[in-house]
C-alpha cells in the first residue's frame, strides 16, 4: 500500500480505525500493518542519487504513526503492508482468485485531513489475470470507476469526498457473474441496481434477479424514495460463510454456495436456506435507510479510534431484523405460511435464551462492544442478543400500535417518519436518540403508552406480551410442554388482519 499527501504541520500524524461502522466490536485493524516507511519526496536528502531517504514511522499509539522528518509543506509518501487473509465482510482478502477490502482496514487515514478528497488507484498485477477470463474481471464497488489497462497491468481509479466517505465503499476483483435491474421510486425515477456474484457457484442467476428486484421494489414502494441513486449488491460464495455489512449504496455479503443459493429447479416458495439468503439482502439494503440515513446520534459524526456507545442498536438492528423477512413476504416472494414460520423462529430463539430475564434489550444494545460479538458459555445465561430481542420488541411495538390507533397506524409509519425527517436535513441524515423515539412514536399512539412500554419491554425485562397480541390479530401460537414454539398459523375467527397486510405499509 502506498500513500501520498502534502504535509500541513511538522511531524504529521497517520491512524488507522479500530472498527468499521456495522460491526460493533473494537477490531483493531491496525494489528494487520507491519512496518510503515515515509519519505519526504521533495527532500535533497537522499538514499544515493535519485531516491529520497526512507524513515520509518514512529508508533505512538495501536492505531497512530507519526512522521517525525515530514514539516507542514513537504510532498510525503508512505509505504505499508496489510495482511489481507480475512473471508469475512469486515476487512481485507487477497488471493490468486479475488481482491477485495473494505477501506477501514486497508488505508490510512491523515490526522487533520480526514475531510478532503481523496483518489484511489487499485493497480491489479499482470500474474493476478493470468488463466482468468477477462470478460467476466469485474470491479464491484458502490463508488463510479475509471479503468486503465497498461503494460497487462489493469488499474482501477476510485475517487471520494473525503477519508470519511471513502470508507463506505468496499470493492471486489475478481471473476464475477453479474446482472443489472432497475426499480422505480414515487416519482418513477429510476434506481440502477447491479448484483455481482463471486466464487465458484451454481446459482440460478434469473431467479434471484426477480426474487432480489421484487424486495428493493417493495422497500421504495413503502418509503416512496432512497437516499442513494444507484445501488450495489457484492455477494461472494464461499463454502459455510455468512454475513453481510451494509454501506450507503452498496452491501458486502458471503454466503454458502451450496445451500443458501437458488438451484435451477428452485421451488416457486424458496427453499428454507435461500429464505435466509434473500432476507440478509433485505436486512442489508434496508439500512442503508435505517442506519446509514437515520442512525444513533453517537454515530453521525463517529470517531473511528474509540467505542460509540449507544441504547439503541435494538431499534436498528431489531427492527430492521423485524422488517427484514416481513417484507420477503409483503413482496410476494414467500407466502404468509413461510413468514409465520421465520416469525416463530425468531420466538424459539427468544423463549430458549434464559438471558432475557436478566439483560434488558436496550442494555444488550449498550453493551454490544464488550458482550454481542465475545460469546462464551455463559452468553445465553446471562443476556440476550438485541437482533432477536429487538426484532420481537419491534413486532410488539408494531402490534401495539396497531391496537392503540385502531388499525391506522404501525411501525412502518414510525420508520418513514424518521426518514422524512432526515431528508429535511441539510445533509440528509439525522442522529437520534431514545427522546426522539418517544417525540416520534407519540405521533401514532399515546405517549404515556409508548412510555409503559419502553419501561416494561425496552428498560426493563418484562416477559414480552407476544402471544397476546399474536392473537388479537388471529394468529395463533402452538407449543409443546417445554414451551417451544411448534406452529403459528392464522386463526379461523380473525378480526384484523393488518399485520400480514402488505397494504398497511404503503
Amino acid at each position: 500500500m502506498s500513500l501520498n499527501f502534502t504535509a500541513v504541520n511538522d511531524a504529521p500524524q497517520l491512524w488507522m480505525p479500530a472498527w468499521i461502522p456495522g460491526s460493533y466490536l473494537m477490531r483493531e485493524f491496525a494489528r494487520n500493518i507491519t512496518a510503515v516507511h515515509y519519505q519526504v519526496l521533495d527532500s535533497q536528502i537522499r538514499d544515493d542519487d535519485t531516491h529520497p531517504k526512507v524513515y520509518r514511522a514512529h508508533k505512538i499509539d495501536k492505531n497512530t504513526w507519526q512522521l517525525p522528518k515530514a514539516k507542514a509543506g513537504q510532498a510525503i509518501g508512505v509505504h505499508y503492508e496489510v495482511y489481507c487473509y480475512d473471508l469475512s465482510v469486515r476487512t481485507a482478502y487477497v488471493d490468486q482468485q479475488r481482491l477485495y477490502g473494505n477501506f477501514t482496514s486497508l488505508a490510512l487515514a491523515v490526522e487533520g485531513q480526514e475531510h478532503r478528497a481523496v483518489q484511489v488507484s487499485l493497480a491489479v498485477p499482470a500474474a493476478f489475470l493470468a488463466g482468468k477470463d477477462e470478460s467476466r474481471l469485474l470491479l464491484a464497488c458502490g463508488l463510479e470507476s475509471t479503468h486503465l489497462r497498461l503494460d497487462g497491468q489493469h488499474s482501477y481509479g476510485l475517487q471520494a469526498g473525503s477519508y470519511h466517505d471513502l470508507i463506505d465503499y468496499p470493492f471486489e476483483i475478481a471473476e464475477q457473474d453479474k446482472f443489472d435491474f432497475i426499480i422505480q421510486d414515487s416519482t418513477h425515477q429510476t434506481l440502477h441496481h447491479r448484483f455481482y456474484l463471486s466464487g465458484k457457484h451454481s446459482a440460478n442467476m434469473g431467479r434471484l434477479q426477480q426474487d432480489v428486484t421484487q424486495i428493493c421494489q417493495c422497500y421504495l414502494d413503502w418509503l416512496g424514495d432512497a437516499p442513494f441513486n444507484d445501488y450495489t449488491f457484492m455477494t461472494f460464495a464461499s463454502g459455510q460463510d455468512y454475513g453481510g455489512l451494509e454501506h450507503i449504496n452498496s452491501t458486502s455479503l458471503i454466503t454458502p454456495r451450496r445451500a443458501d443459493l437458488p438451484t435451477l429447479d428452485e421451488p416457486k416458495i424458496p427453499s428454507t436456506d435461500y429464505q435466509r439468503f434473500l432476507g440478509l439482502c433485505s436486512h442489508e439494503y434496508f439500512h442503508s435507510w435505517w442506519v446509514k440515513t437515520v442512525r444513533p446520534d453517537v454515530m453521525l459524526d463517529v470517531d473511528l479510534r474509540r467505542e460509540a456507545f449507544t441504547p439503541l442498536l435494538w431499534v436498528f438492528e431489531g427492527f430492521t431484523s423485524y422488517i427484514d423477512d416481513f417484507m420477503l413476504q409483503a413482496s410476494g416472494v414467500i407466502d404468509k405460511p413461510s413468514y409465520l414460520k421465520l416469525l416463530a423462529e425468531q420466538i424459539n430463539r427468544y423463549y430458549q435464551t434464559a438471558g432475557r430475564a436478566y439483560q434488558s434489550v436496550a442494555e444488550s444494545s449498550f453493551d454490544a462492544w464488550i458482550k454481542l460479538y465475545r460469546n462464551d458459555e455463559n452468553t445465553g445465561n446471562a443476556g440476550i442478543s438485541y437482533y432477536n430481542k429487538g426484532a420481537l420488541v419491534a413486532l410488539c411495538l408494531d402490534l401495539t400500535l396497531l391496537q392503540k390507533s385502531n388499525g391506522r397506524y404501525r411501525l412502518f409509519d414510525v420508520v418513514k417518519a424518521f426518514y422524512t425527517q432526515a431528508k429535511q436535513n441539510d445533509n440528509k441524515r439525522i442522529g437520534i436518540n431514545s427522546a426522539d423515539m418517544g417525540t416520534v412514536i407519540g405521533q401514532f399512539m399515546p405517549i404515556e403508552d409508548w412510555e409503559d412500554f419502553e419501561y416494561r419491554y425496552v428498560n426493563g425485562v418484562e416477559e414480552l406480551p407476544i402471544e397476546a397480541l399474536l392473537a388479537a390479530n388471529g394468529i395463533n401460537m402452538h407449543s409443546n410442554s417445554k414451551r417451544r414454539l411448534t406452529s403459528m398459523c392464522l386463526g379461523a375467527c380473525a378480526v384484523l388482519k393488518h399485520l400480514l397486510d402488505s397494504k398497511s405499509i404503503a
